[in-house]
């Protein structure tokens, strides 16, 4: 198979790719599209051996009657799983563009309440064409990944579909995990004093021309198109729990008060370019940051990142 010179269609100008492209257009049936899309993603979308393209497999158990066109599983050798990834539905070249959307959903949200998922991937297709997405847990609708409307693969829009694999495979839907509950920042020792050698991450001085924080703006998760936003582990246990407030001495500087309280969390990288970084507040609530938002600083000479924001400031020991 052979490309164009400076072509940016995902379609190779021979090859089988080709001949299913230009037969799902020509016949105008839809297990011909579902071959052509099932082919190229197997060629060219997902050729590495831990990535698995099959057909007509169901989103929520192997009991359910229900089947999805085309199913992209992710191979785990160190766990020995395999995970469903993209679920892509696919209509016959002129087909109802409603009808496919409403199957893509249904199968997000069959198997993100079957495995536990924070969100799933999605792919609709209509003959050649495609519009891919993301379909957050409890969400209703599908979040667009690429520019509104569908693209047709033999298309220079359609690389766009490679940038959105390149997206997925960096960052893959995952289960449910316990939340790293709330709690203060370890005490320091008697003889140490509280300031930039033990507690940078509340007065950055070391490096503030290029680490800065932001004040908490309050807001949550949002569906902004062209972007994919996961959400971080939760547990009802945790929810709702208020925090203990941090270490006596910290609130001096920083923008810290006698009332600030300090949370322990777990930064996770989403996000369609992977610019997403999401953690779950002590109310519970997702919060999407950018990298920019966190500021460095040392404690007891471990480095830790910090986002500061009103009487609530949240770290990690390490960003993703």
């Amino acid at each position: 198979m052979s490309y164009l010179p400076h072509s940016r269609s995902i379609v190779p100008v021979d090859g089988p790719v080709r001949y299913l492209y230009n037969l799902a257009n020509r016949t105008g049936y839809e297990h011909k599209s579902v071959k052509f899309w099932s082919l190229w993603l197997q060629y060219e979308g997902f050729p590495e051996r831990d990535w698995l393209v099959t057909t007509e497999q169901p989103p929520d158990g192997s009991e359910s009657l229900r089947r999805v066109d085309i199913v992209i599983d992710k191979y785990d050798p160190n766990e020995d799983t395999l995970s469903s990834v993209v679920w892509v539905e696919a209509k016959k070249p002129g087909g109802d563009y409603n009808t496919v959307y409403l199957q893509g959903l249904d199968a997000g949200q069959r198997a993100i309440d079957y495995d536990g998922l924070y969100g799933v991937y999605v792919v609709t297709t209509v003959g050649t064409a495609f519009c891919m997405w993301y379909l957050l847990g409890g969400e209703e609708q599908l979040t667009p990944l690429n520019s509104p409307g569908y693209i047709d693969a033999d298309s220079e829009e359609s690389h766009v579909m490679i940038e959105g694999i390149a997206a997925i495979k960096s960052s893959p839907p995952f289960r449910v995990a316990t939340t790293i509950p709330s709690q203060p920042l370890p005490a320091p020792d008697a003889q140490e004093t509280l300031g930039h050698d033990t507690w940078d991450g509340i007065d950055v001085a070391s490096d503030e021309q290029t680490w800065t924080g932001q004040d908490d703006n309050e807001q949550g998760m949002s569906n902004e198109q062209g972007q994919s936003y996961g959400q971080v582990p939760q547990d009802e246990g945790h929810g709702q729990q208020e925090p203990d407030p941090g270490p006596s001495g910290v609130g001096a500087s920083g923008g810290s008060t006698a009332s600030t309280k300090y949370h322990k969390v777990q930064v996770v990288k989403k996000g369609f370019l992977g610019s997403d970084y999401c953690f779950q507040d002590h109310r519970g609530k997702e919060r999407k940051t950018k990298k920019a938002d966190w500021a460095k600083g040392k404690y007891k000479g471990q480095r830790v990142w910090v986002y500061k924001g009103g009487h609530n400031h949240y770290y990690t020991k390490e960003l993703p």
